[in-house]
């Protein structure tokens, strides 16, 4: 058994499905469960729904809903031939724009948005389009069984954050799966989103429908995940900045997991870690053309010296530097710290503290000034924003001879603001100047692969 996880460029229009339909087919020998993400920016409309009914934009929300409804009815009509299953369809999508534009309203009434209600706006998305696929399976004479995430996907309660809770769902996942994958049918659910135990919907954060075929993958003991994207596989470089990066064959799960982490777009960060636990690899390949080789993840390391995988980096961080008022031990100043930036909500992407100073660098700048006042008594803070990090991956690197002043060699006279051999062991990192992020970059895969030519 495997999971197939489709993102939404895979699902974005008729051609697309019908190209999905045929990847499915060839894999039924190998029973696959089906993970559906919205179609292409489908998640963004329903955000831009929710935001315009809090403003009390009534028909933008409204508008923004009816074109929403109309890309699925188009898709539905190119690819939908049965008679009774579209009109099934069609009541399934009339219906599901009756529910937004009633929760519209309420959230133009209340003129509030909660995380809650976002969520509620988000559910939308993955729940239509994998709809519109079961139904293009059975049209195709493949036995499918949709599966609403809200059977078994339990999470906690953090809404737009929410994290599955594995001893409620893996039982439930067994009761809800198995006898359909046994009667030789093929699941199809959705990726992204839960529900509570109570019943509310959740959604685990954007771009989490791979970390959802991992989790169902870990539940069910798949013998392998595979993640069907629009790029074929993990490149050794963001082919937007550099032009015709290279293909990685395999990566080792924690050189994904810091890849992803560190900005790479190709897999959520939170996709190894149930697939690490139960050791299944993970196949990253490209839907639209499904002969090419991808990229596998897997628990195995590489033969031969320690060499750079791949070069990623993450747009508009920031870093906080904090010197102490007073010299004391560290240990006692880095938990007072972790203190205030749990209370301020504060997300530290990676730290470096030594007795003299402490700096962090966070995915958003926007609890800073908070986070300053609450350690002024304590220390002085330095705020500097307009901030990349860029990010060398590959196992050991950080010990292997020259590779890190190479690194620092190939960001040239630039400054940096933090630099870090990543605690794994398995990345080099850097904090210079957004404006020159894609400059560093290409110089860095000149450096370590010979190829740097811009887009």
């Amino acid at each position: 058994m495997i999971t197939m996880k489709f993102g939404g460029t895979s699902v974005q229009d008729a051609d697309a499905i019908t190209r999905v339909v045929g990847i499915v087919k060839e894999s039924l020998p190998r029973q696959p469960v089906v993970v559906i993400s919205a179609i292409a920016q489908a998640t963004n409309t329903l955000e831009k729904i929710g935001v315009a009914a809090r403003d009390g934009n009534a028909a933008l929300a409204r508008g923004a809903t009816d074109e929403l409804l109309r890309r699925h009815v188009s898709v539905m009509n190119n690819i939908i031939r049965d008679a009774a299953a579209k009109k099934t369809l069609a009541e399934y999508i009339a219906a599901a724009g009756v529910s937004i534009n009633n929760l519209s309203s309420g959230v133009e009434k209340l003129g509030e948005l909660t995380p809650r209600t976002m969520d509620a706006f988000y559910s939308f998305g993955e729940l239509l389009s994998s709809r519109i696929v079961a139904a293009a399976l059975a049209e195709q004479g493949v036995p499918s069984t949709w599966v609403d995430t809200k059977d078994f996907m339990v999470t906690d309660d953090n809404f737009t954050r929410a994290r599955p809770v594995m001893e409620i769902l893996g039982p439930r996942l067994e009761k809800v799966m198995r006898p359909v994958i046994s009667g030789g049918r093929v699941p199809v659910t959705q990726g992204f989103i839960g529900v509570t135990v109570s019943g509310v919907r959740t959604t685990m954060g954007r771009e989490s429908s791979d970390y959802s075929g991992s989790v169902i993958a870990a539940a069910l003991g798949a013998e392998a995940i595979e993640i069907w994207t629009d790029v074929a596989g993990v490149l050794t470089a963001d082919p937007r900045v550099v032009e015709s990066p290279i293909r990685v064959e395999s990566l080792s799960f924690t050189e994904a997991y810091e890849l992803t982490y560190f900005g790479a777009k190709v897999l959520h960060p939170g996709t190894m870690i149930p697939a690490e636990v139960k050791g299944i690899p993970i196949d990253i390949r490209k839907s639209g053309d499904p002969g090419m080789p991808g990229t596998r993840v897997s628990s195995a390391t590489h033969a031969g010296p320690a060499r750079v995988r791949s070069i990623t980096y993450l747009a508009d961080v920031t870093v906080l530097t904090l010197t102490p008022r007073l010299r004391q031990d560290r240990n006692p100043f880095r938990e007072q710290i972790s203190a205030v930036l749990t209370a301020k909500g504060g997300e530290t992407l990676i730290m470096s503290a030594t007795e003299s100073r402490t700096a962090l660098v966070l995915r958003s700048g926007r609890e800073c000034g908070e986070i300053s006042e609450s350690l002024k008594g304590l220390c002085s803070a330095e705020v500097r924003s307009g901030v990349s990090l860029v990010c060398a991956v590959g196992e050991n690197i950080t010990a292997a001879p020259r590779l890190p002043a190479r690194f620092l060699g190939a960001i040239g006279e630039r400054p940096v603001y933090f630099y870090s051999n990543g605690p794994s062991g398995n990345s080099l990192i850097a904090a210079i100047d957004s404006a020159g992020t894609e400059e560093v970059v290409r110089s860095l895969h000149l450096e370590f692969f010979g190829r740097a030519s811009s887009r």
